[in-house]
C-alpha cells in the first residue's frame, strides 16, 4: 500500500465528526506534547537512556507523542461524555416540554368538552344534581357516598373530581373549576330573579315576612290562606319547615340572606319560626285569582 493508499484511508476514518474531533483532539494533544512535554522529558530522561540507547532522542521523541496523543484522547472523552451529558439533557428537556404542552393541550380539549356538556345540561339537570354542585362551590370540598345516583352521573360527566377516598363507600370530591364560573352565574342570576319575584307575588305576605325576618320585635304571623296559596313562591327563597299544623319554620336559602341584606340595607335574621293565622270565615272576595 502505497502512501496515497494511507492518507485516503485515514481520510476516510474522518467522515462523522466524532472521528474527526477524536483525530484533531490527539494531533492537538501531540503538537501540545513536543511543546510542553518533550523538553521536560529531555531534562528527566536523557541522562537514563543515553547510555543504553543510541537513539534516545527518537524514543523520548515516542514517548512523548504518546503521552500527547493520549492525553488528547482522555481529554476528548472528557469533553464528549459532557457534551453528551448536555445533549441528552436538552433533548430529555425538550420531549418533557413537548409532552407537557400535548398534556396541557389535551386537558384543554377536554374542558372545553366538559364545559360545553355542562352548559347544555344545566337547566335540565334535577335539583338533587343542582344542589351537589352549589355545596361545591360554597365549600372546597366535601363527601359524598360514591354510590349515590346523582354524584355517580356528576363525576362520570367530569363536573365533580375525587379526591380520594374516606371510606369504601364514600369519596371527597371538589368541583371541576371549568364549571365553576358559569354554575356560580347561574346561581346568582337564580337569587335575583327569585328575590324579585318573592317581592312582587303577593305585597302583604312579603312585607309580613321581611318585617318578621328583619325585626326580632314584630310578631311573626302569616295568614293561613296566603301562606297555603303562595307557599312554593316563598320556598324559591326559604327553607320552609313545618313543626305543627300552625307553626312553620322559615329559613333563608343559601345566598338569599346576604341579598336580602344588600336590598333593605338592613340585616335579617337566617331563621325564625312563623305561626299561621287561621281565618274562620275566607269570604269569596278574598280570592286573588
Amino acid at each position: 500500500m502505497n502512501y496515497i493508499d494511507q492518507f485516503i484511508n485515514f481520510v476516510s476514518t474522518l467522515y462523522t465528526p466524532r472521528r474527526a474531533c477524536t483525530t484533531l483532539f490527539m494531533i492537538c494533544g501531540g503538537v501540545l506534547s513536543l511543546c510542553i512535554i518533550l523538553p521536560l522529558l529531555h531534562l528527566w530522561l536523557t541522562t537514563a537512556i543515553k547510555p543504553i540507547a543510541q537513539n534516545y532522542e527518537t524514543y523520548i521523541l515516542l514517548i512523548s507523542l504518546v503521552i500527547g496523543v493520549s492525553l488528547g484522547i482522555v481529554v476528548f472523552s472528557i469533553v464528549d461524555l459532557i457534551v453528551l451529558t448536555i445533549y441528552e439533557h436538552l433533548i430529555s428537556k425538550k420531549k418533557k416540554s413537548q409532552s407537557e404542552l400535548k398534556a396541557i393541550k389535551e386537558k384543554n380539549i377536554r374542558d372545553e368538552v366538559i364545559f360545553s356538556n355542562f352548559k347544555t345540561a344545566y337547566f335540565h339537570l334535577s335539583i338533587d344534581k343542582i344542589n351537589i354542585i352549589r355545596s361545591l362551590i360554597t365549600f372546597p370540598s366535601l363527601s359524598f357516598h360514591s354510590e349515590h345516583e346523582d354524584v355517580k352521573f356528576l363525576e362520570k360527566s367530569g363536573w365533580i373530581e375525587a379526591l380520594t377516598y374516606i371510606s369504601d363507600e364514600e369519596k371527597v370530591y371538589q368541583l371541576n373549576q371549568t364549571i365553576r364560573l358559569y354554575a356560580d352565574d347561574r346561581w346568582n342570576e337564580e337569587v335575583n330573579f327569585n328575590t324579585d319575584h318573592f317581592h312582587s307575588f303577593d305585597a302583604e305576605t312579603a312585607i309580613s315576612i321581611i318585617n318578621a325576618m328583619s325585626d326580632v320585635k314584630i310578631k311573626a304571623e302569616l295568614d293561613e290562606f296566603n301562606f297555603s296559596f303562595y307557599k312554593s313562591d316563598i320556598e324559591k327563597c326559604f327553607e320552609v319547615s313545618e313543626f305543627t299544623e300552625t307553626l312553620y319554620s322559615l329559613r333563608f336559602k343559601e345566598r338569599y340572606e346576604k341579598k336580602f341584606s344588600e336590598l333593605h340595607l338592613k340585616p335579617f335574621r337566617s331563621e325564625r319560626l312563623f305561626s299561621i293565622k287561621v281565618r274562620e270565615n275566607i269570604p269569596d272576595l278574598d280570592i286573588p285569582f
